[in-house]
């Protein structure tokens, strides 16, 4: 920087401790710079998904792609409908989307169209906006609860494999609950069982002859 009269390095360290760390420009009110890594996720049926980990900065839109992938690897067919951040709604993505045939439910490109979406389409959109709630709430509540923001590895991947066991934990605790609600119903429906074959003591005398 000195001999090149600059005020920029590339790949600069920030960190002796976690020297692979780098400077992310997010231009928030709260920091103009944010250091950590940046992680593209994905959640199906509730379960968490952490499909690319970078300690550089990059465009979320370009994960569309692997994403897909990556969902077609774990459970063998395409996604019906992804529900994504405006960020994604690039010209690009728009298309893998209509070749694919994956509905995203986000409003057209240019101009309002003469003839506006029924009022099925337009329920259904807002229904995704409520849905991708989760989505969005997932970062804060993996930095609040699981402490996904105190990751302390001193190499990259095992800072990698630390944020990955965070969101293994929350996947579990999802799991059990799921576990749970089936072992109460399963138990409940053996109870009326035995409840109607007359296993059950009953206070009215029975008599027979």
């Amino acid at each position: 920087m000195y001999r090149s009269k600059t005020h920029a390095c590339a790949d600069r360290i920030l960190s002796i401790f976690q020297f692979h760390g780098r400077a992310i420009v997010r231009g928030k009110g709260k920091a103009r710079m944010e250091f950590g890594a940046k992680i593209g996720t994905s959640i199906v049926e509730g379960y968490t998904f952490m499909d690319h980990h970078s300690w550089d900065a990059y465009n979320e839109s370009q994960d569309l792609s692997l994403q897909i992938q990556l969902f077609k690897e774990r459970f063998g067919h395409l996604p019906a409908s992804i529900l994504v951040d405006t960020i994604y709604l690039n010209r690009l993505n728009r298309d893998i989307f209509e070749d694919l045939e994956i509905q995203s439910y986000c409003k057209p490109l240019g101009r309002p169209l003469k003839n506006q979406p029924s009022r099925e389409m337009k329920s259904r959109m807002v229904k995704a906006i409520g849905e991708r709630n989760d989505i969005e709430c997932l970062f804060g509540t993996g930095k609040i609860i699981y402490r996904v923001n105190d990751i302390r590895a001193k190499l990259s991947e095992t800072a990698r494999c630390w944020m990955g066991m965070c969101y293994f934990v929350k996947n579990m605790k999802k799991f059990l609950r799921e576990l749970y609600l089936v072992l109460t119903e399963i138990w409940r429906i053996l109870i009326a069982i035995v409840t109607m074959r007359g296993y059950v003591c009953s206070p009215q005398p029975v008599i027979v002859n």
